[in-house]
């Protein structure tokens, strides 16, 4: 009963509403205001001098002292929580330890709670499969002060970023400084160098440095290696290619789909466009038929690929049809359909162009690119 006393003065100090989840309550800085939580703590004492051993008394406890900035205190009771309840309770105590403000804590915390970094990163896991990335990223974030030499750990964050290169980079910094010479984490550093910066000199001084530590682990066997080592593959035939060096990069690229069972579109179109280059339309065309033929109904950048490579090869209507298709796929995407424009127009099919330009700006009424590019094709401003 005194528990429950102590949740209804938190809920009622709180901005947050209940129905959407720890996981989201988690993400703020302070769970109650200040008088909502002193009451709320009278309460849960109250409770735990009833039973000690009360894990929704400690977990309310818990609450209340890291929102009232006592988190020494907010500490203890998670740990006391996290034994019965880890998954719900992990996080709070991961955070509760950080905002102590001593690194140092962090690993002497994981230590004391083994299943703690487990633990987390599981519901990373779960949050990256339901799409919450920003949640994600927080329990990756706590994962790192608490096991800051996790290699595996500072790469998912980074992934989690995804193109956000900024974030990607203060990643990569902190991870370098706890492991300045692991050949992931370097090879990370050139996978944001390249794609990110488009610095290939300092990219490749990265590779370099990690590929003859990398090498001998071709022979990985769990999921999670091989994985790591594709990634590593693919970068290593992608700078390979600015390099003229494309006989390394169809080494690299078909290692990955040695590596993956003979399945990867994404790497087929890239040997694709590399038989092109040579003047092999006849192979690069089989090898995006390949990459065509695995490709699910949803998925449109594949047609992406067709067209270029129709356009490279001179092949304007079936570059047109392509992107067309791709298109139709994925009609939301407005850099498809600009894409689609501009072939339409070199294939001579103006007024199907103006469609397109006059199909963004019905989604996309301010967008300034269709609304210049039909300007010039009309010499009418658009109204």
């Amino acid at each position: 009963m005194f528990s429950n006393i102590g949740f209804v003065c938190l809920m009622q100090g709180s901005q947050r509403k209940p129905e959407l989840g720890w996981e989201r309550l988690y993400l703020e800085s302070s769970i109650a205001s200040a008088d909502a939580a002193e009451k709320a703590e009278h309460w849960f004492g109250r409770a735990l001098i009833v039973d000690q051993s009360s894990i929704s008394a400690n977990y309310g406890a818990g609450l209340a002292t890291l929102s009232s900035g006592k988190y020494e205190q907010s500490v203890t009771y998670w740990g006391l929580a996290f034994a019965e309840r880890p998954l719900i309770s992990g996080p709070w105590l991961a955070e509760a330890s950080y905002r102590m403000g001593l690194m140092q804590e962090g690993p002497r915390l994981s230590r004391n709670f083994p299943q703690l970094v487990p633990t987390l990163r599981k519901q990373a896991g779960r949050l990256v499969s339901l799409s919450e990335y920003v949640a994600a990223a927080k329990f990756y974030d706590l994962v790192s002060y608490l096991s800051p030499d996790l290699v595996s750990n500072w790469l998912d964050l980074m992934e989690i970023y995804a193109n956000d290169w900024d974030k990607v980079e203060q990643a990569y910094e902190q991870a370098v400084t706890y492991l300045p010479d692991d050949p992931y984490i370097l090879m990370a550093g050139a996978r944001l160098q390249f794609y990110g910066r488009g610095n290939l000199p300092l990219a490749l001084d990265l590779a370099n440095r990690a590929w003859p530590k990398l090498q001998g682990m071709a022979l990985a066997r769990d999921a999670d290696s091989r994985c790591r080592l594709c990634d590593v593959y693919i970068l290593m035939g992608d700078l390979a290619v600015p390099q003229a060096r494309d006989d390394l990069a169809e080494l690299y690229w078909c290692k990955v789909l040695d590596f993956r069972g003979g399945k990867g579109r994404d790497i087929m179109t890239r040997i694709a466009h590399l038989f092109q280059r040579r003047g092999n339309s006849v192979e690069a065309q089989a090898w995006m038929d390949r990459a065509l033929a695995e490709t699910p109904a949803y998925e449109a950048q594949p047609y992406i690929s067709q067209g270029d490579l129709f356009m490279a090869q001179g092949n304007l209507l079936g570059a047109v049809q392509a992107y067309q298709e791709a298109v139709n796929r994925q009609p939301t995407i407005t850099v498809y359909r600009f894409i689609l424009a501009d072939a339409l127009l070199k294939a001579g099919y103006r007024d199907h162009a103006i469609a397109e330009y006059q199909q963004i700006l019905a989604s996309d009424p301010g967008n300034f690119h269709a609304r210049d590019a039909l300007s010039k094709l009309t010499n009418n401003r658009w109204r």
